[in-house]
């Protein structure tokens, strides 16, 4: 009886990693493909709305089930904002970088730095 429990164990454990690889060995397009076909309406949604609630926003809850982590939107250089799960205060949304160099206006470049720099 313990050989044929351990042959059970063994045979059980082969058959998960060798299926556990097979989904890391396909191409990220294919993966992703899998993932969004595996979804409810629900949790597509949650995905591209995440948490918006006052002073709670910019959070995206993770997908435990399909191993989808929660994540975080924050600001970079082109807003000025906090990141993190805590309350948020009002942050001001600027042009990207990229647009703003191709006005090629030095003074709006300026004001830019400044309201960044506040």
């Amino acid at each position: 009886m313990r050989l044929f429990r351990k042959f059970v164990f063994h045979t059980l454990t082969a058959v998960l990693a060798i299926g556990s690889v097979a989904i890391w060995a396909q191409d990220p397009e294919a993966r992703a493909r899998e993932l969004v076909k595996r979804m409810t309406l629900d949790e597509k949604i949650q995905e591209l709305h995440g948490i918006r609630e006052p002073g709670h926003f910019r959070f995206v809850p993770g997908i435990p089930r399909l191993g989808i982590p929660a994540f975080q939107i924050t600001n970079g250089p082109a807003g000025a904002g906090p990141g993190g799960t805590r309350p948020q205060a009002k942050a001001t949304a600027l042009p990207a970088p990229l647009s703003l160099a191709a006005t090629w206006d030095l003074e709006l470049a300026n004001l830019n730095g400044t309201i960044i720099g506040a």
